[in-house]
């Protein structure tokens, strides 16, 4: 009897396990996918600011495509999550300067970027994917704005909610439940039929 219980019991862990590695193959299949779509979304983003000029700055921090001034432009970052549906932003230095993000009273303008990410887009010039975390959890990609002599004066970064690609995780949750509860129901109901054939 004692050993029908453990097999039960080691059954319902093993699927357990074997739930939570299925899990974690379709997580990080919708993250690859995501940071794939932010890989796209920026290359459109650097071809919609290209199209306008070079970058450059001015000396009041003033960010531009060639004569075209990018700060509190929202047309730009506007036309960008059109092409791509990822929102956008335009940094100069480490201050959003024009955004798609919204906030009570308007646009996320004249705030500061993570330091973390800061520091290595603006001072080393590298680019940042991945995931990020705030109020909520984002799949975004950060790259340097560089001038034609190779300066770094902004960054653009393109990002999603994390959620949007994990959508169907909530339907294979509920259909796991409903599966394990299922295979529990008729492991119990064989130990019980044992039980009763041994009595009787």
């Amino acid at each position: 009897m004692k050993r029908r219980w453990l097999f039960i019991y080691a059954g319902a862990l093993a699927l357990l396990a074997g739930y939570a590695a299925v899990e974690k193959r379709f997580v990080n299949a919708q993250v690859d996918r995501a940071l794939e779509g932010a890989d796209a979304a920026i290359a459109v983003a650097h071809a919609e600011i290209d199209r306008r000029g070079a970058i450059d700055a001015d000396a009041d921090g003033t960010l531009r495509a060639g004569r075209v001034p990018l700060s509190g432009d929202e047309r730009v970052v506007d036309r960008i999550k059109e092409l791509t549906g990822f929102d956008c932003t335009l940094f100069s230095g480490d201050e959003r300067v024009a955004s798609t993000a919204r906030v009570r009273g308007g646009r996320n303008v004249g705030t500061r970027a993570p330091a973390n990410i800061a520091n290595r887009v603006l001072r080393r010039g590298e680019t940042v994917r991945g995931q990020t975390y705030g109020r909520v959890a984002l799949i975004s990609r950060y790259d340097p704005l560089q001038t034609r002599d190779g300066r770094v004066v902004g960054m653009l970064a393109v990002y999603r909610a994390t959620d949007d690609y994990l959508a169907g995780r909530g339907a294979f949750r509920l259909f796991f439940a409903g599966l394990f509860v299922l295979a529990c129901g008729l492991a119990v109901a064989a130990v019980r039929r044992g039980t009763t054939s041994a009595d009787t």
